[in-house]
């Protein structure tokens, strides 16, 4: 979460003199998706399930005292000012952060980096990245997809999650066609039999009760009066008076 939003204030390393009260903008919403990519490359060693880093999880080292002094502290005000200071000092993102990214993550650093120096120039001067940040982020993006298209030598790590992904894929499909097909026939079962049980269990029963074979009742069509012939209306019948 962006340390404004955090602590309900404006950055301090805003250069305007006369700052409007703070409100939740776009900009915020920018910064906290770097954040969350930033807590998956510290924190994860690859891609898909059960990835956490060893050194994450011992509750040691400085990727552990990284994620928790710019991430899991309980403490909104720790952390606003945590991450104030990043801005005040820009190089301390690049050491106590970027540097620890975990070595699969390294073609990610230099979108952090540029999305980075993107928010400082935001927050410094409130002017076009500050205002059309949504712009330069799709921008930026856009050039970091191209350059990691089509590696040619992909981490073994992302060709066995997408070996996983698609076998758990298959797995569930066949299930879910196994399951259909049970369902159809046990519903065609299920009619066909009520059926039977409709035609043959009912004249047999009312044969006993009163020894005489079943006729099944014809309801004639309803009368229809004919049309007369000079409106081509319906011939109402005539009131019996009493």
């Amino acid at each position: 979460m962006a340390p404004e939003v955090l602590s309900g204030g404006a950055q301090t390393i805003c250069k305007l003199t006369n700052t409007t009260p703070f409100w939740h903008n776009s900009v915020h919403d920018v910064e906290s998706f770097l954040w969350v990519l930033v807590y998956i490359c510290l924190t994860r060693r690859g891609p898909g399930m059960a990835m956490i880093r060893d050194e994450f999880l011992n509750g040691f080292g400085a990727v552990y005292i990284c994620a928790y002094k710019y991430f899991d502290n309980d403490s909104p005000t720790e952390l606003a000012q945590a991450k104030f200071s990043l801005f005040t000092h820009p190089q301390l993102f690049q050491s106590e952060i970027v540097d620890h990214f975990h070595p699969y993550f390294e073609g990610l650093k230099g979108l952090v980096s540029r999305w980075w120096r993107l928010l400082i120039l935001a927050y410094t001067y409130h002017g076009n990245e500050y205002y059309y940040i949504h712009n330069h982020i799709i921008r930026i993006l856009e050039k970091t997809i191209a350059d990691l298209q089509d590696p040619e030598t992909p981490h073994q790590d992302t060709i066995d999650e997408l070996l996983r992904r698609k076998e758990h894929h298959e797995r569930v499909l066949g299930t879910f066609r196994r399951n259909t097909t049970a369902i159809k026939i046990e519903s065609r079962t299920s009619v066909d039999a009520d059926s039977d049980d409709a035609l043959s269990d009912a004249p047999e029963h009312l044969s006993s009760v009163t020894g005489q074979p079943v006729h099944h009742a014809v309801h004639p069509p309803a009368y229809h009066p004919p049309p007369d012939l000079s409106t081509n209306r319906p011939i109402k019948k005539a009131r019996r008076e009493t």
